[in-house]
């Protein structure tokens, strides 16, 4: 991860020298709050993030996470993925800022090889977020909202038969403190 956050400094660094009149369809993130502890546990903390701005004030985006744990015994396997797919509007910019809302639809699955137990996720997202441009090419954004899950969990070790798959919804608020780092193109 650590290299990540370096790589990603130094594109920054170099893109933030380039012309400053320009203006660009492609934005390409990476969740800061992925390297805060505070963070990580939210499940719409995904780490890389794309936007196509297809014009002045609408843009398509994605965003997609994956983390796989290995070891030598099977309590110490694990995999956690997400995908998500959503557009956003621009509602007002001020000289640097910029506020949008949008909505996103998720999908967020995490699997425990040590006891056999998977959780899925499927919902959609209401949110508002507002942009700081430090420059042409570069930016940071949060995007508190609220969420929608519907969760999916299947436990077979559940010693009650009638218990091995569980479903429920969630309702949330979500991406409160979340930065968002972003670079565009």
């Amino acid at each position: 991860m650590k290299y990540i956050l370096i790589f990603t400094i130094c594109v920054l660094s170099v893109a933030n020298g380039f012309g400053q009149n320009v203006s660009y369809r492609h934005q390409v993130g990476i969740n800061a709050s992925s390297f805060v502890p505070l963070f990580k546990g939210q499940p719409s903390n995904y780490l890389l993030n794309y936007r196509f701005i297809l014009d002045s004030s609408i843009a398509l985006r994605t965003a997609a996470n994956y983390s796989q744990t290995t070891g030598d015994t099977k309590q110490d396997r694990a995999v956690d993925m997400g995908l998500k797919l959503g557009i956003d509007k621009s509602i007002r910019s001020f000289k640097k800022f910029h506020i949008y809302t949008g909505f996103d639809f998720l999908f967020l699955q995490d699997r425990r090889d040590y006891d056999d137990r998977s959780t899925t996720k499927f919902g959609g997202a209401v949110f508002l977020g507002i942009r700081y441009q430090i420059s042409n090419h570069f930016s940071i954004s949060s995007e508190p909202g609220f969420y929608w899950y519907r969760t999916i969990a299947k436990d077979p070790n559940n010693f009650d038969p009638d218990r091995h798959l569980n479903k429920w919804h969630e309702f949330t608020l979500d991406n409160v403190g979340q930065l968002l780092i972003s670079v565009h193109f």
